[in-house]
């Protein structure tokens, strides 16, 4: 009975130690594939990593435009401010120069009222010699 019993435990165990090696087999094939997906994963990060300093790049890039645009927005700023103030200034002259116009007229035409006044005596005065 006890040979029986031996004989019954060797068969098991030589069972588990082929359920054993069918594991281990398993798993050696589950590592190579973790293996192959950490490969590739490994790829993609660096894949990423490239794409990711091109858009640090470009950023970059589109920064200094950015600052550019804003300088040159500035400066057209500064520019029609100095614009608007010289319209300003034009339209006072403007209106300078128009009531400067106008006063000129007025004292031409006394100018003109007092030449007529002269030419009126003149002949007064020749008409009275005679």
């Amino acid at each position: 009975a006890e040979v029986e019993e031996l004989k019954v435990k060797a068969a098991a165990e030589a069972d588990a130690g082929t359920e054993g090696s069918g594991e281990v087999e398993k798993l050696t094939v589950e590592n190579g594939r973790l293996s192959g997906e950490v490969d590739r994963l490994s790829k993609d990060i660096s894949g990423l990593s490239l794409k990711l300093e091109e858009a640090s790049t470009s950023a970059s890039h589109y920064k200094s435009q950015l600052d550019t645009v804003s300088t040159s927005l500035s400066e057209a700023t500064a520019r029609r401010d100095a614009l608007e103030k010289s319209v300003v200034e034009l339209k006072a002259l403007q209106k300078a120069n128009e009531a400067a116009t106008e006063a000129f007229k007025k004292r031409s035409e006394k100018v003109n009222k007092m030449e007529d006044t002269i030419q009126k005596l003149t002949r007064e005065v020749e008409e009275y010699e005679d």
